[in-house]
């Protein structure tokens, strides 16, 4: 009989600072989550941007005064392209056709750029707490995907416009809610395969990835569900443990499964528009499958452990074991494309066709139900497609940061409004070009490569680069695939813009961009400075993050003006033109300031003044349909102008030719212009008969008087 494996002592220490990493890492990803949700612009979303900024200064600063800030700093080359990245993207305001837009988007790239550094601050601070941060990260994704659950085990709580079948909540979208699903998936495999953890953190990992992986096939994404395969295969392939690896992935993907396949054939789950009454019935006997599963998996996953401390298995079966796991993963793809030939009409002959689909301009949406997992067609295919004649228009800087909702509108042969291009690359290039594509791909490969590093690359075969690792190394290998999957998700997706999805990424990229693991030749030290040097340096680094964080919260006190404005634009119309002033100066690129200025004159009797900034903010911003179709529904709503009204319309039809707001102002206005073209010519045709009846009054009354007198 094979002798019991030894399980080694936990070496986890939960003191103040463990517990501290690994609440600070949860909350710093879970409150974005619900605070902002899936909105990337707007108040909330400025003052956590604002708020992540001076977090890092504080960071910075504390080290630089404490005399602990590394030198060199790991990870700065990565830092100093992700600034670039975020420099350009401010610089491209002065071309943008959204100045606005591309404003807020430097904004949302330096609190980007200034999560990525803290996190590979703390790397080289506390490089021992590897685990508390994998660990924070798997406990924010839980809070998030179990508030996902509830949303559809009590659908009463939420608003009716939750009505649709696919996971969206709290992001009011379902791709990031798988996503965040992936990454938590993710960490709860490492949580189940160590050797020195306790083993109820074991035992409760399997629950943990049974609610990550219902969580992950009920938002339906899959990009998400690719992003969750790569990542998992790359841990098969790289990490020695995986018989641990796939006894933990056999339970959770076969219970959790059950659930999925039950869901599925759920009308109320996956279903869109479902009564309410329907929904709340089915949701509660989807709590009871949750729970039912969670105690399932929890049974396994203690079964699992206690039979792993009882019996082991022998190094040579171990061994031979995990050699028929690796070839059953090089084999997969090849078993997956067969299996995509046996189910099509044409055979073999249909996988170029159905590949075909993810890049043809044509392409049609697939269907908003679970049969979308086995589904290839996508309209991201005519979003590239329109990103890459942006592209071809405007190749060396683009048309400005997050500016490829209007730039796709000359070349849009739909009417779907769409704000991001579903794509990194396609976006980058449509928004800034070849600068932009340069810099994002010495960005990719500069964080590859200490990537690799971290993962122990060296010329032996990949499952034996981290042979024998450690727990805590494997920490850091578990946030490293969440920093991949966050990549191949942003990839084909615009899960990049939503910084609650976003943060996840960058936490773990940050870390390996700074971990020793990813600088094993580093030879950083603390620096050694006199006590008022050290206080110059941290002065200096709080004065510039505050600096920074003051510039980056003026939308948001701009924006706060503006709907103080037109809260009391009706009523007290001096203060709203005041407010809109204020709010003009704080940010001199926002349109909803013009506007709000226009409708404070309007409703100061001064017509002509309104029209004049209305008609200054459409030259500023002349690609932002929304300036066009101010001034022209001013122009004949108000004014009652319809040739003005016309002549404002023509720009945005000529950029945007199917515009169908536009469409439908155009054919008022020239319905307008018609009856006032009638009315000018019924006027013309009456004053004409008047003077030609006064004219033959005149003759009747002149030959009155030269008629003779009767005797």
């Amino acid at each position: 009989m094979a002798t019991a494996e030894s399980k080694p002592k936990s070496t986890q220490q939960f003191d103040r600072d463990s517990v501290l990493t690994l609440i600070g890492t949860a909350l710093l990803l879970a409150v974005p989550a619900f605070t902002i949700g899936g909105q990337p612009t707007g108040v909330r979303a400025g003052t956590v941007f604002a708020l992540l900024v001076l977090a890092a200064t504080a960071a910075f600063g504390r080290a630089a005064y404490r005399g602990t800030l590394p030198r060199p700093f790991n990870g700065s080359g990565v830092l100093m392209l992700m600034s670039a990245f975020a420099l350009l993207a401010a610089l491209s305001v002065g071309w943008s056709l959204l100045p606005n837009d591309s404003y807020l988007d430097a904004i949302r790239l330096i609190a980007y750029t200034a999560v990525l550094a803290t996190a590979a601050l703390a790397a080289q601070l506390l490089p021992n707490r590897t685990r508390e941060i994998i660990a924070g990260i798997v406990i924010a994704a839980a809070l998030i995907s179990g508030y996902a659950l509830l949303s559809r085990v009590m659908p009463g709580w939420f608003p009716e416009s939750d009505a649709f079948a696919r996971l969206r909540m709290p992001f009011e979208y379902w791709n990031a809610v798988g996503s965040v699903a992936a990454f938590g998936l993710l960490g709860a495999l490492w949580l189940g395969t160590q050797r020195s953890a306790a083993s109820w953190q074991q035992v409760t990992s399997y629950p943990l990835g049974g609610v990550f992986f219902v969580t992950l096939m009920l938002s339906q994404s899959r990009g998400a569900l690719l992003a969750a395969i790569l990542g998992v295969a790359i841990w098969l392939l790289i990490v020695d443990r995986r018989l641990r690896s796939t006894a933990w992935l056999v339970a959770v993907v076969a219970v959790g499964s059950i659930v999925v396949a039950w869901a599925f054939g759920q009308p109320a789950l996956s279903l869109d528009a479902v009564v309410l009454s329907d929904r709340q019935s089915t949701g509660r006997v989807l709590a009871v499958a949750l729970v039912l599963m969670s105690a399932v998996l929890a049974a396994i996953g203690y079964a699992v452990e206690r039979r792993r401390t009882s019996v082991a298995l022998p190094p040579a079966r171990r061994y031979a074991v995990g050699k028929v796991l690796l070839i059953a993963l090089a084999i997969a793809p090849f078993a997956l494309i067969g299996g995509i030939a046996v189910t099509a009409d044409n055979g073999i002959g249909a996988i170029p066709d159905r590949a075909s689909a993810l890049f043809e301009g044509t392409a049609t949406a697939p269907t908003n139900s679970p049969d979308r997992l086995t589904q290839t067609t996508s309209l991201r295919a005519r979003y590239w497609n329109d990103a890459f004649k942006v592209y071809d228009k405007h190749a060396w800087k683009g048309t400005g940061a997050d500016t490829y909702s209007v730039a796709r509108l000359p070349y849009r042969t739909d009417i779907i409004d769409v704000l991001h291009a579903h794509g990194f690359v396609p976006q980058v290039l449509s928004d800034l070009g070849v600068v932009g594509l340069l810099l994002t791909l010495a960005l990719a490969l500069s964080w590859l490569v200490l990537a690799f590093r971290a993962a122990g690359a060296r010329r032996a075969s990949p499952t034996k680069w981290l042979e024998h690792a450690d727990d805590r190394r494997l920490a850091e290998i578990a946030i490293l695939l969440v920093a991949v999957a966050f990549g191949v998700q942003s990839a084909i997706d615009w899960t990049w813009f939503i910084p609650g999805v976003a943060l996840f990424g960058l936490i773990a990229a940050g870390w390996v961009a700074g971990s020793r693991s990813a600088h094993p030749n580093s030879d950083a030290s603390a620096i050694d400075e006199g006590e008022r040097w050290r206080a110059a340096r941290a002065v200096a680094i709080a004065f510039v993050g505050v600096a920074v964080a003051f510039a980056v919260y003026q939308p948001v006190r701009a924006q706060k003006k503006v709907n103080a404005g037109f809260d009391v634009v009706s009523t007290n119309p001096a203060a709203a033109l005041g407010l809109g002033q204020d709010a003009h100066d704080l940010d001199p690129t926002s349109a909803d300031a013009f506007f709000l200025i226009s409708t404070a004159q309007n409703n100061l009797d001064q017509s002509k003044a309104a029209d004049r900034t209305l008609m200054v903010v459409a030259t500023e911003q002349p690609g932002n349909p929304e300036t066009w179709l101010r001034l022209a529904e001013f122009r004949l709503d108000v004014t009652s102008d319809p040739s003005g009204a016309i002549s404002a319309l023509l720009p945005l039809l000529y950029q945007s030719p199917n515009n169908q707001r536009g469409i439908v102002l155009l054919d008022l206005a020239k319905a307008a212009r018609i009856d006032e073209l009638l009315t000018a010519e019924a006027d013309r045709a009456r004053r004409k008969l008047e003077r030609e009846l006064k004219k033959l009054q005149r003759e009747l009354e002149q030959q009155e008087l030269a008629a003779p007198i009767a005797p």
